[in-house]
């Protein structure tokens, strides 16, 4: 489904939609301990990989990315 209004590409399904929230499991080196994610959404995905890898946010990506479980070192 594609529309004039945000979000413009949503595959068929609106991720604003409560259903649409998402598991995002961060672990390891660089990561704060105990911190809990709220309103996750599958959009948020991509900001989030690309930030870590160091690569420009996907053109057009309207999620956020999760700065706040990375610890000061993180990248």
């Amino acid at each position: 489904m594609i529309s004039d209004t945000e979000p413009y590409g949503t595959h068929g399904a609106n991720p604003e939609q409560a259903s649409m929230r998402t598991l995002m499991v961060f672990s390891g080196p660089g990561i704060r301990a105990g911190h809990k994610l709220s309103n996750v959404r599958i959009i948020d995905f991509a900001p989030t990989i690309a930030w870590l890898l160091g690569l420009p946010q996907p053109r057009d990506a309207t999620g956020k990315v999760f700065y706040e479980v990375f610890a000061e070192s993180a990248r």
